[in-house]
């Protein structure tokens, strides 16, 4: 089968990441595999790709129209965009199309108008909570009735989509793909709690730090460890310095090597306020290490049954988040437990049966 697969970039991202797995596993499997990054042009590859996937890096910028808009400036604003999106995946000449991201299934949906290429799109967040603004979320409304298939990741994002597209979705759970040969444990006093994500605020590194703050004078050999980049570094920054932490709250930046932090860590914790699909909470689990998590929407609650493999946490609850860790960093052998549990997550989401759940739908 040919591929056509678009998504905006292949920046540090849950969506990208599963995007490069995907690409990766199908061109291994015998398929021609087209990938085409809308804004590649602005951003480094993060992602190792087979070297056999033909990649075209786009440099599209849609932008919005003003009222008193002309009409050169709605053509070079949107019409031309499209055209480029829509001649860039025609060259291709692909069986079937599968785009990534609200706003970039939209453009993919509107630029194939009108041809008989199946098109799946896929939402990788959940959408009740994160607003792309009126004119995308209303084009997304009217746009996703074309798509040959929607796929959400959680059932529950599911029902959070307009009502007239809910009959059209399918769910299809994320990857996960763990390298061989990881490190071990380092041997060591210090033990190392484990955070990886955007520097965001839908990842809720405030919330993090505030339980953090509430136990570390009794942990002292615990250091918090968080892995990311994004807009609110010097902000969380400035939070670690002012609740006197930065002796044991460590900003490490972007790592390309999350299975080997995990690895070498002893807890994870998520603490977002919502997610799509939590790669690196899965992540985690398949490396057996012991997780702590929001019951945010959404994803933590169809990874972790609680007490089982790890542990769920009221969302935003800081109070809980701090004594569910504490409980788990005075008893090892309770931790140990939920990690090893935990590493039944590598054959229930290893890649080959994600995959062949995407090309049933795509073929």
């Amino acid at each position: 089968m040919r591929l056509t697969c678009v998504i905006s970039s292949l920046r540090p991202g849950g969506a990208e990441r599963v995007m490069a797995i995907l690409v990766n596993e199908w061109i291994q499997t015998g398929h021609t595999v087209n990938l085409i990054l809308t804004t590649g042009k602005q951003h480094e590859i993060f992602y190792e790709l087979d070297s056999r996937v033909t990649v075209t890096n786009l440099d599209i910028k849609f932008r919005r129209p003003n009222k008193l808009a002309t009409l050169s400036s709605l053509f070079a604003g949107i019409l031309l965009p499209l055209r480029q999106l829509r001649a860039a995946i025609e060259a291709t000449q692909p069986d079937a199309i599968l785009s990534f991201i609200d706003i970039t299934n939209v453009m993919v949906l509107l630029a194939m108008r009108g041809t008989s290429i199946p098109i799946v799109v896929s939402e990788r967040i959940d959408p009740k909570l994160h607003d792309i603004g009126r004119l995308w979320s209303r084009l997304r409304s009217i746009s996703y009735r074309w798509a040959t298939k929607i796929v959400m990741q959680t059932t529950q994002s599911v029902h959070h989509l307009p009502t007239h597209l809910q009959s059209n979705t399918a769910v299809i759970a994320n990857p996960v793909q763990v390298p061989d040969n990881l490190p071990e444990k380092p041997d060591s006093d210090i033990k190392t709690l484990i955070a990886i994500g955007r520097l965001a605020p839908q990842k809720g590194y405030d919330l993090l730090l505030a339980a953090f703050a509430q136990i570390a004078p009794d942990h002292p050999h615990w250091e918090l460890h968080i892995y990311g980049a994004g807009k609110l570094e010097a902000e969380i920054q400035i939070d670690i310095d002012q609740r006197q932490l930065s002796s044991q709250v460590k900003l490490q930046g972007l790592t390309k090597t999350p299975f080997e932090k995990l690895a070498q860590a002893d807890l994870f914790v998520l603490a977002s306020r919502y997610e799509g699909f939590p790669n690196v909470l899965l992540e985690a689990m398949a490396c057996g290490l012991p997780a702590v998590s929001f019951d945010c929407p959404s994803g933590p609650a169809d990874l972790i049954q609680h007490a089982e493999n790890g542990m769920l946490v009221p969302a935003e609850d800081v109070d809980e988040l701090a004594a569910t860790l504490a409980d788990l960093m005075q008893h090892s052998a309770k931790a140990a437990v939920l990690g090893n549990n935990a590493l039944s997550v590598r054959e229930r989401y290893a890649v080959a049966t994600i995959s062949q759940q995407w090309l049933e739908l795509l073929s």
